[in-house]
């Protein structure tokens, strides 16, 4: 099989958007969420929720009061005991499998969505993601060809599992979830979890979406002239922009959405970031910041 491209044709517009989360990523999702309703007109979205509570949802909810999306809540802690004799890597729990089991847990009347990774800014309209078409189970950024030691095996065309366009009849429809559990029996361990898996599948059998749309937050600072068209920047590995605020323009955009779904008055914003970040900043990057949101604020 080949490797297949998007057309530019719009066939239906994709209202359903999918994340994962666990106990840790909560307000994450929150935020991700006013991006989404900020840059797209999706109708619904899916948080599959792994080691969480109703509290957790009305955590979600909560930071989301204010908008007009709906928002469905999926335990799949049991479904995921499926994978529990695998181990967890990169400071990644079980919760990343979560992305598997889509089709097996959302309606059957859902035929396509847009899966996306909790450490993502979104930065412009979504649309041209939203409408492209299709005709392989899944669609994603490739990466630039690597060798998965753990597999010993070289990918030429190697996709980023964070932002993923996935046609769940399509997946249905050819059985995939046999095929995960196959790869399960004849693979592993694997390094990037489920990211691996979905690449043995799909290999050369994906569409290839542009690289706009999953663009890494580190290459984004080394090459930050060539990035205005960056449409997701994608956070992948350690410094999250809740933990390392100032790495990047980027992680500071992050920061801004964050204190949006805070929403108040901007006294009552600027005491909830102080008391967030204070262990992480010295006093004079405070005043900084404070400086950067107070003109953020009155605009």
């Amino acid at each position: 099989m080949i490797l297949g491209y998007a057309s530019n044709v719009n066939y239906s517009t994709i209202k359903n958007v999918v994340i994962n989360v666990d106990s840790n990523f909560l307000v994450q999702a929150g935020v991700l969420a006013r991006q989404l309703c900020k840059f797209t007109e999706i109708e619904a979205v899916h948080v599959l929720m792994f080691g969480c509570t109703k509290n957790s949802e009305s955590e979600i909810l909560e930071l989301t009061k204010d908008l007009t999306v709906s928002f469905s809540f999926y335990h799949i802690d049991e479904v995921l005991q499926e994978f529990s004799n695998l181990s967890e890597n990169r400071g990644v729990t079980l919760i990343s499998y979560g992305k598997l089991i889509i089709a097996k847990v959302l309606p059957k009347n859902i035929h396509t969505v847009l899966f996306l990774d909790c450490d993502i800014l979104i930065r412009n309209d979504l649309s041209k993601i939203l409408n492209k078409k299709f005709d392989t189970p899944i669609a994603a950024v490739i990466q630039k060809p690597i060798k998965i030691h753990s597999l010993g095996k070289v990918f030429d065309y190697y996709f980023n599992a964070g932002v993923l366009l996935l046609n769940l009849k399509q997946w249905r429809d050819e059985d995939v979830d046999s095929r995960v559990f196959r790869v399960f029996r004849e693979f592993g361990p694997f390094e990037y979890m489920d990211q691996d898996v979905l690449n043995i599948i799909f290999e050369n059998n994906f569409t290839a979406l542009p690289q706009e749309f999953n663009y890494f937050s580190e290459s984004a600072i080394r090459r930050e002239s060539k990035t205005k068209a960056a449409t997701i920047v994608h956070f992948a590995g350690p410094f999250k922009p809740w933990l390392n605020p100032y790495r990047s323009k980027f992680h500071h955009e992050w920061i801004i959405w964050y204190l949006k779904s805070l929403g108040g008055s901007f006294a009552s914003t600027r005491i909830s970031y102080l008391k967030f970040y204070s262990h992480f900043f010295s006093n004079k990057i405070v005043l900084r910041s404070i400086r950067k949101i107070r003109r953020l604020f009155s605009k």
